[in-house]
């Protein structure tokens, strides 16, 4: 048994109280009154219903001739509950029990009735089945009991196919019913039946492409009908349907009589209409369609229908349009359908209901023209939804079109309905820098720095591309400050902050070296890879270069320190290349083969003298334990390199002179002949930190003195040495000058002059020229 899809809780209890039932062997007339209980009080209960029948039977009622019509009905009435349901399987099973028989003369015509119902309802579920041929079977059994209503049930099952797509089948289902016959056409009613079954023929036809039988179909049933009656109205309504599909039609005349004749007709539904005008206006008469709606405008309507009409029309003459607009239409098409629109969305003012949706009909419409065009239905769209989106949506076209007054006048008023509005605000930040109103764009970033509005580094980049064309200004400097700091924030931002910052330092470089120093304190926390310092090293050099032109001596001395501190002899290097060294060695005693074990201690020792080289001013101490654990594990490798630099440790402590001694003495021990050839990056490293401290505590004669020891070493990175120790002796002159030693400080200036020259670095030899040029202006 089947349970009911709608089966609740008190019908499973009916359920266990027939089980229980059964179990007591009931008698044949407990069986009866039971079935007939069961039966009438459960109209609408399927599962229920079949159990009545089978109670029924048990009780012998489709034995005797008097109860077998009754029983016969009963099965009926059930398998047509459970098609009402669409249990389809469950309906065949109860159908199936109406047994086919003969109506012989005289029988009572309820039989006749009963067994045509039951082929019907058994062809509908048939269909649903998509079993085709036993459909049409049970279609031909009813067609011989009552022609007239198997007419009117198979044109249901030509919708039902019509909508499966199976043509065919509904054809073969039409041609099975005899339509001409005397016998079709005797009952009363049955001509509309006839003319119902005709124009789903048509429509079958329609869909096959069979377009000359398919209009011959609709005008015989137009034929049929009279005038002013439902059936001639959606007789109408397929015959145009016929007709718009034709590539050419002999008479267009007809086809506007004929469509403002349905437009007209009473018994014609608002949705047909509707429906007959799509299809109109989708064929491309666009001025038959125009004048339907007008006459669609005089019928009595109420104002859901009044509505639902200003939408449709709205609906389809912005996209008519669209349509015009993106393509080669002619001057008159495209005027034709602006004007159109124009006078339709007019008169929907007056119309409450259908304001919000016109006004976004409108708004989807200007999104898909140009600005200029767009502008037209922005401001009509105004007039149903004064919202911030439309003023800002007009605000960007008059951006686009370069119209800057309207541009701001509509950003006002989007900004005074939300002051807050993301890309209100953006549009501003771009209208302010364009007008260079530094104060504006102040705010602005302000209000975004704040979080008072919300944006992202992919929002704010909308604006940096829009101000790519033109001349970077301190507002380009504050724009693309925020940017950068909203790609720091943003970690997970497919914007790179790395190239932000490199976007950032140029503009501000362009701006002159006073913003390129100022930029630099502001980038100076974060970390650069080491391809960004070459770039950036570069980007100073020549700024620096540019101050020495301009006799800037304060800002090229500047601009050097900044380029000394990102020379590659850091604190973090140092310890990187300790630890390193340090696994190596300690990996060391675990390897058994001697080879492998040489070739580890020789990768460790290399790590170390790149530790070493790396060593800095101000960051001896920083990497002190790391290297004298170093030291510890690889006691007996590593010669003097490391033993010299703890005595210069130890001296730092102490006092500085002692220290300058016995750095000195180090690079001394370096350039002896037993010294091995890693020791001079621990040379040159010794060497940088005395001319630190000579610097820093006045010995400028014997600076001088190891800056000349130091040129005259040979290192593994020659031009990065060099450029460091020009820049820091150009600092150091550019300081005496500063402090009123010209003659001394001339001399660190020259000397710094002599560094760029050895070095092999166009730029620095270029550079350098200039610096001698400066030094002649200042002897």
């Amino acid at each position: 048994m089947e349970q009911d899809p709608a089966a609740g809780p008190e019908e499973s209890k009916e359920l266990e109280r027939i089980e229980k039932f059964l179990k007591e062997s009931p008698s044949q007339k407990q069986l009866e009154e039971e079935a007939s209980g069961l039966w009438d009080a459960n109209p609408g209960r399927p599962s229920l219903r079949e159990i009545a029948c089978r109670l029924m039977e048990a009780a012998g009622h489709g034995e005797t001739d008097g109860k077998q019509l009754q029983m016969m009905q009963c099965w009926a009435l059930t398998g047509k509950a459970w098609l009402e349901r669409g249990s389809y399987d469950a309906a065949l099973r109860c159908l199936s029990r109406v047994k086919e028989r003969q109506v012989a003369p005289g029988e009572p015509s309820q039989w006749a009735e009963v067994l045509m119902q039951t082929q019907l309802w058994t062809a509908t579920a048939l269909l649903h089945k998509a079993s085709y041929n036993e459909a049409m079977a049970a279609f031909a059994k009813a067609a011989k009991l009552r022609p007239e209503q198997t007419s009117w049930k198979a044109a249901e099952a030509i919708v039902l196919l019509r909508e499966r797509g199976e043509m065919k089948v509904a054809l073969e289902l039409v041609n099975h019913l005899d339509l001409e016959g005397p016998k079709s056409l005797r009952p009363f009613g049955s001509k509309a039946t006839v003319a119902e079954v005709l124009r789903q023929r048509s429509l079958c036809l329609l869909e096959l492409k069979d377009l000359p039988q398919a209009e011959a179909q609709a005008r015989k049933v137009l034929t049929m009908e009279l005038s002013e009656t439902t059936g001639r109205a959606r007789s109408l309504k397929i015959l145009l349907k016929v007709l718009c599909a034709k590539e050419c039609l002999q008479d267009p005349t007809e086809l506007q009589e004929l469509s403002l004749d349905l437009m007209s007709q009473k018994r014609a539904t608002l949705a047909d209409c509707i429906e007959t005008c799509r299809v109109i206006a989708e064929s491309g008469f666009d001025r038959l369609f125009v004048k339907c709606l007008q006459r669609l405008r005089r019928r009595s309507l109420d104002a859901e229908e009044q509505r639902e009409l200003r939408l449709f029309g709205a609906q389809m003459l912005a996209a008519r349009v669209e349509e015009v607009m993106c393509s080669e239409a002619t001057p008159a098409d495209k005027e034709f359908a602006v004007d159109t629109l124009c006078a339709w969305v007019d008169e929907a003012r007056n119309l409450e209901d259908a304001v919000v949706g016109v006004g976004h009909l409108l708004w989807n419409l200007a999104r898909t023209l140009k600005p200029q065009e767009a502008l037209l239905w922005l401001q009509k769209a105004l007039s149903f939804l004064p919202e911030a989106p439309l003023w800002r949506a007009m605000a960007f076209c008059h951006h686009t079109l370069g119209d800057g007054n309207n541009c701001r006048r509509c950003l006002e008023a989007a900004l005074k309905h939300c002051s807050n509005d993301v890309s209100s605000n953006l549009l501003l930040l771009v209208d302010a820098a364009v007008r260079g109103e530094a104060l504006t764009v102040q705010r602005v970033v302000e209000k975004m720095k704040q979080k008072e509005v919300k944006v992202t580094a992919n929002e704010v980049i909308f604006v940096v591309r829009e101000l790519q064309s033109l001349e970077i200004s301190q507002q380009h400097l504050v724009i693309l400050d925020l940017l950068l700091k909203l790609a720091e924030e943003e970690k997970s931002s497919a914007l790179c902050s790395a190239s932000v910052l490199q976007m950032y330092l140029e503009a501000a470089s362009h701006l002159g070296p006073q913003h390129l120093i100022k930029a630099m304190e502001r980038v100076k926390d974060i970390a650069l890879q080491e391809d960004q310092k070459i770039w950036l090293r570069q980007l100073l050099v020549t700024q620096a270069q540019a101050c020495v032109q301009s006799q800037s001596w304060r800002l090229c001395a500047k601009l050097m320190q900044e380029t000394a501190e990102l020379l590659p002899f850091g604190e973090d290097k140092a310890v990187q290349c300790a630890s390193a060294a340090q696994a190596l060695l300690r990996a060391e005693p675990q390897r058994q083969n001697r080879e492998t074990a040489s070739s580890l201690c020789e990768e460790a020792l290399d790590w170390i003298r790149r530790g070493l080289a790396a060593l800095e001013i101000g960051t001896v101490t920083a990497v002190e334990k790391q290297l004298r654990d170093l030291e510890a594990e690889a006691a007996g490798r590593l010669g003097q390199v490391v033993s010299s630099l703890k005595c210069a440790w130890a001296a730092l402590e102490a006092h500085p002179q002692v220290t300058i001694q016995i750095l000195q003495g180090h690079q001394f021990d370096a350039k002896a002949p037993a010294a091995a050839a890693a020791a001079a990056a621990a040379a040159a490293a010794a060497g940088r930190e005395c001319l630190r401290l000579l610097l820093l505590h006045g010995h400028f004669a014997e600076a001088l003195q190891e800056v000349q020891r130091l040129q005259e070493m040979q290192t593994e990175a020659p031009n990065l040495e060099s450029l460091w120790l020009a820049a820091t002796v150009w600092n150091a002159g550019a300081k005496l000058l500063d402090t009123g030693d010209h003659s001394c400080g001339r001399q660190f200036l020259q000397k710094a002059t002599a560094l760029m020259q050895d070095s092999g670095t166009p730029e620095l030899k270029s550079m350098q020229q200039e610096m001698r040029l400066q030094l002649m202006a200042l002897a």
